[in-house]
């Protein structure tokens, strides 16, 4: 862990830490390989510091028993020396704003994106649902782009005309 840090405040990326470990031998708690993903989500725990947040996420619906992350719904608490730390509080620091710094040079959002310009933002006037984009290939030859409500099909009609109708 505290190598994946060193490495991080290096100004190293995620996905060439993960290769680095792998490479190195070092594997995840469980035996697995590592991955980008999972090293950007060990350098943003910060029980590594011997301290926990508390409700990161909760249970809207016990019958269901979906975990959802939250944002806001429930109030979270930040419990100090809660365990020995691995990684001291200044390293972690240095590595959260190392981790910024690449975050606004890669231009990368801290909410999910967008894939595509319109996701979203065009809904139908029938039934209110979003429009999705569609993708489907012609012999293979070339992709067309196509817009549908979600949970609707497409029908074409001989005239050019197109329908959507309930799935």
């Amino acid at each position: 862990m505290r190598q994946a840090f060193q490495y991080c405040i290096e100004g190293i990326g995620a996905e060439t830490i993960a290769k680095r470990l792998n490479t190195l031998g070092i594997l995840q708690r469980r035996g697995g390989a590592w991955s980008g993903a999972r090293v950007l989500h060990l350098l943003h725990n910060e029980k590594y510091t011997g301290n926990a947040l508390l409700q990161k996420s909760y249970v809207p619906d016990h019958l269901t028993k979906k975990e959802r992350p939250n944002k806001g719904v429930l109030p979270m608490y930040y419990a100090e020396g809660t365990h020995p730390a691995i990684i001291d509080r200044d390293t972690f620091d240095r590595a959260q704003r190392q981790l910024e710094a690449n975050r606004l040079n890669n231009n990368v959002s801290m909410d999910t994106p967008a894939r595509y310009p319109f996701s979203g933002m065009i809904q139908c006037d029938n039934c209110g649902r979003k429009f999705k984009r569609v993708v489907s290939c012609d012999d293979g030859h070339y992709e067309k782009v196509d817009g549908q409500a979600a949970g609707l099909e497409r029908d074409s009609r001989s005239d050019g005309s197109v329908l959507y109708r309930q799935a």
